[in-house]
C-alpha cells in the first residue's frame, strides 16, 4: 500500500510538472499573439526533443502523425521482441498460458489462436514504447517442436493497431495528448517568429520569420505488422529473458 501511494504521489507530481510546462508554452504563445495551434505544435516539439531518441522510431512515428498523410506504417513484431526483453517475456508467457489452457481442454493444435494484450508497462525499450504504445498481438500455433535443448512452439504473430493519442485519459502527460489531438484541426498562425532552434522546428514545419504558418492537419494511422513465424520456448512458467534477446524465425 505504501509503494502504491508513493507511486500515485510521484505521478501527481509529474503531472503538475508537465502541466506547468504546457501552460507556460501556451501562455507564451498567447502573449505573443500566436494561435493555439502554435502552442500545441511547440508542446509536441518540446516533448519530442526532451523524451525521444533523435532519429528513433518514436520520433519518426510522431512526425508521420504530424505530417498528416495517414499512410499505413509497417513494423515487425519479431524485431520488437528481439529488441525488448520485457515484451518478449510477456508475449512468450501469455502464449504458453493459453496453449496450456487449450491443451487441458483437448483443443486441436490447428485451433489454437488468440490475442496477447501488450500494455505499456511491459516495455523495457522506451523508443518502442513511445512509438507504438499498447498493442494487441494476434497469434496462432503452427506446430509444437521438440529439440535436444527443449520443447518449443512455432507460432505466427501479427498486429494491426492505430497510432492515436488519448486526451481523455488521466495520465501525467495528458496535456501533451490534448495538444496532439488539437493538431488534427489546426488553425493557421500569422504571427510566426524565428524558432529557437531552426534545425528542430523549422526543418519539420518549414517556418520562416514573418510568414503565415499553415500547420498540416495531423492524422491517426495504422501500424501494421504482417504475419511472421517465430519459435518460442514452451514453458509452463515465466520464461527466462536473459541472453542475447534473439527470437528464432522460420
Amino acid at each position: 500500500m505504501v509503494e502504491k501511494l508513493q507511486g500515485e504521489a510521484a505521478n501527481a507530481f509529474s503531472k503538475d510538472v508537465v502541466n506547468s510546462a504546457c501552460l507556460a508554452i501556451k501562455t507564451t504563445g498567447t502573449l505573443s499573439g500566436h494561435t493555439g495551434s502554435w502552442g500545441d505544435n511547440q508542446i509536441l516539439e518540446t516533448a519530442r526533443i526532451k523524451t525521444m531518441k533523435p532519429g528513433g522510431r518514436a520520433e519518426a512515428y510522431l512526425n508521420h502523425y504530424r505530417q498528416g498523410s495517414g499512410a499505413d506504417v509497417y513494423f515487425s513484431v519479431k524485431q520488437l521482441m528481439e529488441e525488448d526483453k520485457g515484451v518478449r517475456a510477456h508475449v512468450t508467457r501469455k502464449i504458453n498460458e493459453m496453449v496450456a489452457f487449450f491443451e487441458n481442454a483437448g483443443t486441436p493444435t490447428s485451433s489454437m489462436i488468440g490475442i496477447v494484450g501488450l500494455g505499456q508497462q511491459y516495455f523495457y525499450n522506451i523508443d518502442w514504447q513511445y512509438a507504438t504504445g499498447a498493442l494487441n498481438i494476434k497469434w496462432s500455433l503452427i506446430d509444437k517442436v521438440e529439440r535436444p535443448n527443449g520443447k518449443f512452439l512455432l507460432v505466427e504473430l501479427s498486429c494491426v493497431n492505430v497510432y492515436r493519442w488519448h486526451p481523455e485519459a488521466d495520465r501525467f502527460t495528458q496535456c501533451v495528448h490534448k495538444a496532439a489531438q488539437n493538431l488534427q484541426n489546426p488553425v493557421s498562425d500569422s504571427n510566426v517568429s524565428a524558432p529557437l532552434n531552426p534545425m528542430d522546428v523549422g526543418s519539420y514545419v518549414g517556418l520562416r520569420p514573418g510568414k503565415t504558418q499553415n500547420f498540416p492537419a495531423a492524422r491517426n494511422f495504422k501500424m501494421i505488422s504482417k504475419p511472421e513465424r517465430v519459435v518460442l520456448p514452451k514453458s509452463s512458467g515465466i520464461p527466462n529473458v536473459s541472453g542475447s534477446g534473439r527470437v528464432s524465425s522460420v
